[in-house]
């Protein structure tokens, strides 16, 4: 199995310090996915326009969407689009219509995370 580490490494966008940060904020997932009742996956891009899996936490105490660790696995292509424009976009997207998941009508979320804001920003 593959580790966050190696997984964002071998994307090549990287630096060392955001894959500290990378691992800091997966060390939370436990608490994020039980206060959002949801499954958190952690999406990095990949050179060839797509994104791996690198961290996943499910809930422990609500209904959780994968039954499997996905980390290492790439964007499903129907949610591809929705999670590259909250990545491009810096901004919350969610699914226009429930997705249909192993029989189970689910509300996707795409969640942009970022670690440092360009110095122009103004909060």
């Amino acid at each position: 199995m593959s580790t966050l580490s190696d997984i964002v490494y071998a994307q090549g966008r990287s630096s060392a310090d955001d894959v500290e940060w990378l691992h800091r904020l997966a060390g939370d997932g436990q608490l994020l996915a039980d206060l959002a009742f949801a499954d958190i996956v952690i999406w990095v891009p990949t050179a060839d326009d797509s994104f791996i899996a690198v961290a996943h936490t499910r809930p422990s105490g609500a209904a959780t969407l994968f039954y499997r660790d996905i980390v290492g696995d790439r964007v499903r292509p129907q949610w591809r689009t929705q999670v590259r424009d909250a990545f491009t976009g810096v901004r919350i997207v969610d699914s226009a219509s429930p997705d249909w998941f192993e029989e189970t009508p689910t509300r996707v979320r795409a969640v942009p995370i970022v670690r440092e804001r360009a110095h122009d920003d103004v909060a």
